[in-house]
């Protein structure tokens, strides 16, 4: 766990790394600041995962800093030798209030609370990161009484057909869907999949050749040539030949 130190007391620095080092071994100190601008400058260069934060700092505030930061994922322990400060910081999403003189044992639960609160939020990522690819792997096509569910990775291409879209797939399957070509545009992951023409879709990784005519066109591996729109060759020269 990163942690950056922020006081403006070089010996209360000192004291704290201190005792992180001996009693939290977890804690790996990348940075120190003792004023507001100087904490923001370090705190956006390392981007830790906890900052250990005074409160009065010169003529400004703990607040001035936390203002000025995303505490979305950051951890913050303040450490006041003010009790009075306490119900303020309640606004903010800080981890703990310490009062100093700092017992070890109130240290230690702070630091112990932040990797667990750093832990869940890793959980929770991945648990987005999964259900996101999960999301990505299928898509549903209505059709006229049924929704076809499709692996993404088995599509071919989609081409428009007026309102409609033409749906094929490796096995070659046909589908006509009642949604259109630009609702599978924003639908489908733009890594794999390009839009190469107003009336055509292709999955990259089944494009077989790039015929030089005057727009160029592709032949995917089902045989089957796309052509190229004027305003679009460009971009899909760049991603099919590198």
């Amino acid at each position: 766990m990163n942690a950056v130190l922020v006081d403006d007391d070089d010996l209360n620095i000192i004291l704290l790394e201190n005792l992180l080092g001996k009693y939290c071994p977890s804690v790996n100190i990348i940075g120190q600041a003792n004023c507001v601008e100087e904490a923001l400058e370090v705190i956006i260069k390392t981007r830790p995962d906890i900052v250990f934060l005074d409160i009065e700092l010169h003529n400004q505030t703990a607040s001035d800093l936390l203002n000025a930061i995303d505490l979305e994922t950051l951890q913050v322990v303040i450490i006041s030798a003010f009790e009075k400060y306490a119900l303020k910081m309640h606004k903010y999403p800080v981890t703990d209030y310490l009062l100093k003189p700092l017992l070890i044992t109130d240290l230690i639960s702070a630091v112990n609370k932040a990797q667990k609160n750093i832990e869940k939020e890793k959980n929770k990522q991945s648990d987005n990161n999964a259900t996101s690819e999960k999301a990505e792997k299928y898509i549903a096509f209505p059709e006229k009484d049924h929704l076809s569910i499709t692996n993404v990775d088995e599509i071919i291409r989609l081409e428009a057909k007026g309102n409609y879209t033409k749906v094929v797939t490796k096995d070659e399957k046909s589908i006509l869907t009642s949604k259109s070509l630009g609702d599978y545009e924003e639908l489908l992951p733009r890594h794999k999949f390009m839009r190469v023409h107003n009336s055509h879709i292709v999955n990259l990784q089944y494009v077989s050749k790039y015929l030089r005519t005057k727009n160029g066109s592709l032949v995917l591996i089902d045989g089957t040539e796309v052509p190229i729109s004027a305003n679009r060759k460009k971009d899909v020269t760049e991603r099919i030949l590198f």
